[in-house]
């Protein structure tokens, strides 16, 4: 029996086989497997393309340009309008595509011709007019993606550059109408004009590659050639499509071909009729298609037709105009050379020369001002009229001013915007440049350096309120300006400065020239000194007291509210120096004179009880340390015993926070007190010391106690506090400089005492020894009773130290010290609290 092969298989089997495979592909696969399987299957595999894949191998051999398998799937019933995907095309464009158009497009005349056949001799989307209006209202409602099966193939030809198609098109089926619109009411004409003035940039760019600008070249040719064609052919060149542009209009706006722009007015493009923007010779000016412009020009000038040069478009723009506004200095001086006006005004008041001058371009400008026919530049510009052209180069450039006033006619070097803004005023103000400007106008016949705006503001106010320091410079150098005019509301230049340490420049300036610091608006207006004082602005009120400014102008305006920060006198003023640690400023402060209901600020006391001279030691403020001492020292009477005792509470403050330099200046003037208290001070705490923390803490809780019932006592503070404080908090300099002080070395003398008398008496306990335990015993007891009577004089003589400690040391801010100290250091250190040993610590008494 012979193998069963497939060519043994029935027809009935194999067709059996073929219907069950899932996809054409398969099915191709299996009829190429011998010549019978093709020939019985090859009728399959067309129908089920047909049915099952909507006929896309029509697209597909309509795409590699496969006439025998088109005719096969025309011949088995295949839809020759099968719609494709997304298919990219020569020109850039994709969309969903039928055989019709990806044979038009690609050029395939052959295929073209048996599809249209096929279709009865009907070109699909060459409907008439009135068909295809209908046709492009239904397709102006989908997508763009969806379009192409509705544009003409006329149209899609002709942007391929397919002139051989195109050809066929129109001579072969005479019923092709040539004007035939898409959705946007273009023509095939209006398309190849859109197509080859986006491809002519191409050939412009000069950074495109060499063989890329040449495909361009060549593609233009054949589009310049299908537009020859279609207007030999009766194509109308002065159709307007749905955005009111003509073939030219679009030539001339988007750069195209001066060869297609040619061809257009050679078959009667009207050169004045463009678009709803403008005419093509306004459209080619602001693209700066200059070629397109000599064109029309020379078609001027041939009297091949009129080319309207003074055309407005809808805003009353002219070419001129809209050469100026987009730079293009050799197009507007091609259309001055043929006399258009240089001074024609639109319909928002604009000229040329204030386009040319706002967009700083200078060669245009000086084209302008040279011609023959006058250019105002005085005239008031802009639908509010606002600015003029002199006034509006004060935004500009130093070299357009130089034109202005050089070939300018009749410039007016003082005009003013409609507010009443002189030109000297927006040079100072509004320019980026404007020292430099304001040096040239200066420097003009005839300025007005104190010039006023509406309000009566001059330049100078300007330039302060601006914070312009060289522009106020240059004013103040003129003879003519005024340091100290006001403007209508009082206001002089000083009053607009804004109160800061950015400001200090401008105000030296302003003082350097005679300006009175104590000015200020009129009725209730503040002075400068009351608006630094307002904003802090420290610099500035020192500076103001040094230029003579008086502060008390401003008591009687800020209020007499109890609360001192609240209005402005002279102890808001030492609070706010002292708050700051400003020692220039208090020193000016304190030199101040006092009213009667005035007291020294130095002698008060906040509820702690420390003086200004106590919170300067405690913040470590040197500066106003100094100030406040030489204050003490040049008062009298009470001022001066109240600021005195203060000073030991201060050497306290100074030396618990390890002030050291304000403690040498406190020990200086005296702090330390008379000798007698200051050594027994020293003595008690050493003493206490070698007891232990709680000696320490029993002999201050002593004198707290004491300090809290002693009514009214003296102003000596007790004087060994600095020292404790200063080896509490290991402050090392502050403790070597009041042991190095006056008391410390009448201590060292006292412990040099105590030593020799402690080694006399290590000396005789050896000889004790020696003579017998018995009778040392004796003495022994006797020298207890002898001690013990000694202890209990030397308590009561305690006691009686202790009551006059308590009379003549002033305790009441003590617990001040006693929660600053021990609730925060000594709490967390109590428990291991170190003895004082002198041959442990960093550095000894001795």
């Amino acid at each position: 029996m012979s193998p069963l092969t497939l060519t043994s298989l029935p027809p009935e089997l194999l067709l059996q086989i073929a219907s069950q495979l899932p996809d054409c592909a398969s099915l191709n696969s299996f009829l190429r497997t011998n010549r019978y399987t093709h020939a019985l299957l090859h009728s399959t595999l067309y129908t089920q393309n047909i049915r099952h894949d909507n006929s896309s191998a029509l697209v597909w051999a309509a795409t590699c340009n496969c006439i025998a398998t088109a005719k096969h799937l025309i011949n088995y019933g295949a839809d020759i309008h099968a719609k494709s995907g997304r298919v990219p095309t020569r020109s850039g464009k994709s969309g969903v595509q039928t055989p019709f158009t990806i044979a038009a497009r690609a050029g395939h005349m052959e295929m073209l011709r048996l599809l249209i056949s096929s279709n009865g001799g009907v070109i699909p989307g060459m409907r008439h007019e009135r068909e295809n209006k209908r046709e492009n209202e239904r397709a102006g409602e989908r997508s763009k993606s969806s379009l192409y099966v509705n544009r003409p193939l006329l149209a899609m030809a002709a942007e391929e550059g397919q002139v051989e198609v195109v050809k066929m098109l129109l001579e072969e089926f005479n019923v092709v109408n040539i004007d035939s619109t898409d959705w946007m009411r273009r023509t095939a004409l209006s398309r190849v004009a859109i197509t080859t003035a986006s491809k002519h940039g191409y050939i412009l760019a000069s950074y495109i590659d060499m063989e890329v600008q040449q495909r361009a070249r060549e593609f233009e040719e054949r589009l310049e050639a299908v537009m020859r064609l279609l207007l030999k052919h009766g194509a109308n060149p002065s159709h307007v499509d749905k955005d009111g542009r003509m073939p030219l209009a679009v030539v001339a706006e988007k750069r195209g071909s001066v060869a297609i722009a040619r061809l257009l007015l050679e078959y009667g493009a009207d050169p004045n009729q463009g678009s709803f923007e403008g005419t093509p010779l306004m459209l080619a000016a602001r693209s700066g298609c200059i070629d397109v412009v000599r064109l029309l020009l020379e078609y001027s000038d041939a009297g091949c037709g009129v080319v309207d040069l003074e055309a407005r478009d809808r805003t009353g723009v002219t070419a001129i105009g809209y050469a100026v506004r987009a730079g293009q200095g050799d197009i507007a001086r091609l259309l001055l050379d043929r006399g258009v006006d240089p001074d024609s005004v639109d319909d928002n008041g604009y000229t040329p020369i204030f386009w040319a001058v706002e967009a700083r371009h200078e060669e245009i400008v000086r084209l302008l001002l040279s011609q023959s026919r006058p250019v105002d530049v005085n005239r008031l510009q802009g639908p509010d009229r606002y600015w003029t052209v002199f006034t509006k180069a004060m935004d500009s450039t130093e070299p357009i001013l130089w034109l202005l006033l050089s070939l300018g006619k009749h410039v007016d070097i003082n005009s003013c915007t409609s507010d009443g803004m002189p030109a000297l005023v927006v040079a100072a103000v509004e320019s980026q440049k404007g020292a430099a400007l304001v040096r040239v106008l200066l420097g003009q016949k005839g300025i007005i350096p104190d010039q006023r705006d509406r309000d009566g503001m001059t330049a100078l106010a300007h330039a302060v309120r601006m914070g312009k320091y060289e522009v106020a410079q240059l004013l103040l150098k003129s003879a003519d300006v005024d340091v100290n005019s006001r403007d209508y509301h009082g206001r002089s230049p000083v009053c607009h400065i804004y109160p800061s340490d950015s400001t200090m420049d401008m105000l030296h300036l302003l003082v350097k020239h005679g300006a009175d610091v104590d000015a200020s608006e009129y009725g209730e207006g503040q002075t400068l000194f009351e608006r630094a004082w307002r904003k802090e602005a420290l610099e500035v009120m020192d500076f103001l007291f040094k230029a003579g400014a008086d502060p008390k102008l401003a008591y009687n305006r800020t209020g007499t509210h109890s609360n001192s920060e609240l209005h402005l006198c002279h102890d808001a003023l030492f609070q706010l120096a002292m708050r700051n640690g400003h020692a220039s400023l208090l020193k000016h402060i304190l030199a101040m004179d006092l009213d009667d209901d005035e007291i020294d600020p130095t002698n008060t006391m906040d509820e702690l009880g420390r003086t200004p001279l106590c919170y300067a030691a405690l913040h470590g403020f040197k500066d106003l340390v100094k100030v406040l001492l030489a204050h003490r020292s040049a008062g009298r009477g009470r001022s001066k015993n109240i600021q005195q005792a203060s000073l030991p509470f201060a050497l306290t403050l100074a030396a618990m926070n390890g002030h050291d330099k304000i403690v040498l200046q406190l020990l200086d003037a005296g702090a330390h007190g008379p000798k007698s208290h200051s050594d027994r001070g020293f003595m008690r705490l050493l003493k206490s010391m070698d007891g232990g923390y709680q000696e320490v803490m029993k002999m201050y809780m002593r004198l707290h106690s004491r300090s809290r019932k002693g009514g009214n006592p003296s102003s000596c503070y007790p004087p060994w506090l600095p020292l404790f404080f200063a080896t509490v908090y290991g402050h090392q300099e502050v403790v070597k400089t009041l042991i190095a002080s006056q008391p410390g070395m009448r201590l060292r003398t006292e412990m040099d005492a105590k030593e020799v008398e402690m080694e006399m008496e290590d000396e005789l306990e050896v000889e004790v020894e020696e003579e017998g335990v018995e009778e040392w015993r004796e003495e022994e007891e006797e020298g207890e009773e002898e001690e013990g009577e000694e202890e209990e004089e030397e308590e009561e003589e305690e006691e009686e130290e202790e009551e006059e400690v308590s009379r003549v040391i002033d305790m009441t801010p003590l617990w001040l010290a006693e929660e600053y100290v021990w609730a925060t250091g000594g709490a967390v250190s109590s428990s291991e609290f170190v003895r004082y040993q002198p041959a442990s610590t960093p550095f000894s008494v001795r």
